[in-house]
């Protein structure tokens, strides 16, 4: 499943993790909201089901990029710091501009 995915994915990387999110609850809201939209769009569930603002869309599509590329990274033989240097200047980049809402 998606869900089960997405833990492996966050769970494999320990740094990455800490950069993107403050606990273990926050992980599972992200992972939660991820879901719920990905159902959303995938299977037309009604607009109800789909009342996200803007930002919120945002900072979640961003930190979903990150954790993508983190995993491509380690797949293509990167090591952890070079993963976490790279996420951390892509979080700075993004905070910047204001198109990811860290805590």
């Amino acid at each position: 499943s998606l869900r089960r995915r997405l833990l492996e994915i966050i769970r494999d990387d320990l740094e990455i993790h800490e950069l993107l999110f403050r606990n273990s609850n926050e992980r599972d809201k992200f992972i939660n909201d991820v879901i719920k939209i990905r159902n959303t769009l995938a299977h037309g569930l009604s607009d109800e089901a789909f009342n996200y603002n803007y930002e919120m869309l945002l900072t979640l599509t961003n930190k979903l990029k990150i954790i993508v590329e983190c995993a491509i990274l380690h797949e293509l033989g990167f090591n952890e710091e070079e993963i976490k240097n790279i996420a951390v200047r892509r979080l700075k980049e993004l905070a910047k501009w204001k198109l990811i809402a860290l805590w």
